[in-house]
């Protein structure tokens, strides 16, 4: 199912909706996100603090893990931690250098499809290890169509009740900041891919 919308509150209302029948694939255009600090204050306030400094480590490479931001939302982050202390995976860990990569790419060649930043690594993300957790997102591609710059945001898996506004608040920002790094007063125009998006919290990860 495929909707194109000009908000974040119609975004998140109509995947609710379309994955209370029915969980499975989505794409979901967003062509404005006017009302985004509007439905990010609607969230708590521990998870408002964990998405400002989780946007941060994934910009400024912070790659400690577990890091800093999950203390913020101990109750539903700290189940995650393993025997080690530590998360299986962290976001910034996989982005590391490679978004200023992304950048120059963009820079040197507006024109290129290559500008994909995968998140998924097949030797770190097993998939018969049910216990380990991996990565809901597979990968960020960016590419530029006339004045509009695009981010598609990959997904294995979408809780939409739980996770939606936080992988839309930070694939934003995430656009926003490469956006911003080209200097070139381009457009945004941001899609989520979901293979399965479902509402079902914590199970079938």
């Amino acid at each position: 199912m495929e909707a194109i919308v000009n908000s974040v509150g119609e975004a998140l209302m109509w995947a609710k909706d379309y994955v209370k029948e029915i969980a499975g694939p989505i794409i979901l255009t967003l062509n404005s996100w006017e009302d985004l600090k509007e439905e990010f204050e609607k969230t708590t306030f521990n998870n408002q603090r964990f998405l400002q400094l989780e946007i941060r480590d994934w910009l400024l490479n912070q790659e400690d893990n577990p890091g800093e931001p999950w203390k913020y939302d101990p109750v539903r982050w700290k189940p995650y931690l393993n025997a080690n202390g530590k998360f299986d995976y962290r976001y910034p860990e996989r982005i590391g250098m490679k978004l200023g990569v992304i950048i120059c790419e963009l820079v040197k060649n507006p024109g290129t499809r290559r500008a994909y930043l995968s998140i998924w690594d097949p030797s770190e993300d097993p998939i018969g290890e049910c216990d380990r957790m991996v990565p809901c997102v597979l990968g960020f591609h960016f590419y530029i169509t006339g004045d509009t710059l695009n981010l598609n945001v990959v997904m294995r898996s979408l809780d939409v009740e739980f996770c939606l506004i936080n992988d839309i608040w930070l694939a934003i920002h995430l656009l926003e900041y490469v956006g911003k790094s080209l200097n070139t007063g381009y457009n945004f125009r941001l899609t989520i891919i979901a293979s399965h998006a479902h509402i079902n919290g914590r199970r079938g990860r």
